[in-house]
C-alpha cells in the first residue's frame, strides 16, 4: 500500500546498475498483455553507476501509459520494507548478467517466493 502497488507483482531487488539487467526486465514486462501484473523495482543508486536511476526512469517513462502505470520504482528500501515486499510478491525477477552471490535470491527462497533468474554469476 505504501508504494501504491495495485495488483499482483513481480519484484526486483538490487542496486540500480547495468549488470543487474533491468533494461531486459522492463522490456520483457512491457510485452506482457495481461493488465493485472505489476512490476516493482526496489533499489537505489550505486556509486559506480551514478546515472543508473535516471536511465531506468527514462526507460520506464518511454513505456505506453497502460504499462507505465503498473511499474513502481520504490528507490532504496529498508530491510523491513524489503521483507514486506517479498511477502507480497508473486515472484522475484532477477535477470542479472553477473552476480558474486545474489542475496535477493536467497532472501526470496527464505520467504517462499518463486524466483525467475538467469544462470549468470
Amino acid at each position: 500500500e505504501r508504494f501504491g502497488i495495485g495488483g499482483p507483482f513481480a519484484l526486483f531487488v538490487g542496486g540500480i546498475e547495468p549488470r543487474k539487467n533491468r533494461r531486459a526486465l522492463v522490456e520483457a514486462f512491457a510485452r506482457i498483455r495481461d493488465v493485472d501484473p505489476w512490476l516493482v523495482i526496489a533499489g537505489g543508486r550505486v556509486r559506480w553507476a551514478p546515472k543508473g536511476v535516471e536511465t531506468l526512469r527514462a526507460q520506464v517513462d518511454e513505456l505506453p501509459d497502460d504499462v507505465r502505470r503498473r511499474v513502481v520504482l520504490t528507490g532504496y528500501v529498508t530491510d523491513d520494507q524489503k521483507g514486506g515486499l517479498l511477502a507480497g510478491a508473486t515472484t522475484l525477477a532477477y535477470p542479472s548478467l553477473y552476480e558474486g552471490f545474489g542475496f535477493p535470491v536467497l532472501e526470496a527462497q527464505a520467504a517462499g517466493v518463486p524466483i525467475v533468474a538467469t544462470a549468470a554469476g
